[in-house]
């Protein structure tokens, strides 16, 4: 019988991040733990209705992450966990190439209905902001000029920092209803900051976590790379809505990739079930698929506009 318990839960949720359905990962999980069964048995394991349980079996047969065995009733075999997940990896790129290849002809109709002469930016600015002191006051003026939200990343030793001088006006842009989001490297030895502002500050862990970025209202935005240790801070900040957009989606991307937070600090308080580390695992194996896959995609698009081109001349 499948197990009732927060771990559960999370796995489900996982799973549907590689692309299965709550009910497609609940059976999946629940042929894991029971192994070879019938349509049946896995309803009931599942506690969900016998229908519902045929339809997920058949998209999971698709999916080749189910066998099926002939007889009276027809039993399912789940595939070993590891060809499993990487089967799903497999789905996503396949998507991922199909994406690729729409992206030439939905640009050009893009392009084709946007305004003439339309400007997405006027004169963007760029400031280099360098040492410490000018850093801590930027950072304060971003957060201060903030309406609607602030994004940010912190590596594990300067989220301590920032707990004891912006604790304060975290708390003042919340109770103005301003969104703040960070993802940072939860660890032992700033578990008790990380705790003062979780409820604060809506935060992640992600590690290892070496960018150093603020993103403000979509309008102004700080980066850099974390230093070295005994090196000073070097951060470039914007209000370049090209670059303040890239940034946040690259923020979403990590965020997408944390754990919540009360998940890290749960395992590091009391010892409980080890996920970060086969969860960044799995991330990390699935960015490397999609990386691969996006730079042939960009090699073949490239020699086609180049094939193209030269077909013009």
């Amino acid at each position: 019988m499948m197990r009732d318990s927060s771990a559960t839960d999370y796995r489900i949720a996982e799973l549907i991040r590689f692309g299965l359905t709550p009910l497609e990962a609940k059976v999946y999980i629940s042929l894991i733990q029971t192994g070879t069964a019938s349509a049946y048995r896995v309803a009931k394991n599942a506690r969900i209705h016998r229908v519902e349980a045929y339809r997920a079996l058949g998209r999971l047969k698709k999916l080749r992450l189910v066998e099926e065995f002939m007889g009276r009733p027809a039993l399912y075999r789940p595939v070993p966990p590891d060809r499993g997940v990487g089967l799903l990896i497999d789905e996503v790129a396949a998507k991922l190439r199909e994406l690729n290849k729409a992206r030439e002809e939905t640009v050009r109709w893009l392009g084709s209905i946007s305004a003439p002469g339309h400007e997405i930016e006027e004169k963007p600015h760029y400031r280099l902001v360098e040492g410490t002191k000018s850093l801590r006051e930027t950072t304060h003026g971003l957060w201060s000029n903030a309406e609607e939200e602030v994004f940010f990343t912190r590596d594990s030793a300067h989220i301590r920092v920032a707990v004891k001088e912006e604790l304060a006006l975290a708390r003042s842009l919340s109770s103005r209803g301003v969104m703040l989001r960070g993802v940072t490297d939860v660890r032992e030895e700033n578990l008790q900051d990380v705790s003062s502002i979780e409820g604060t500050v809506e935060l992640r862990h992600l590690s290892p976590m070496n960018l150093h970025m603020d993103v403000v209202d979509s309008s102004e935005a700080l980066f850099g790379a974390v230093p070295d240790r005994g090196e000073e801070p070097t951060c470039i900040w914007t209000d370049s809505q090209r670059y303040v957009a890239v940034l946040r989606e690259l923020f979403e991307h990590l965020w997408e990739e944390a754990l919540p937070v009360m998940l890290r600090i749960t395992e590091l308080q009391s010892g409980g079930f080890p996920i970060c580390q086969e969860y960044e695992s799995l991330k990390k194996d699935l960015r490397n698929v999609l990386l691969a896959e996006t730079t042939d995609a960009l090699k073949f698009f490239r020699e086609q506009l180049e094939r193209l081109q030269e077909s013009k001349r």
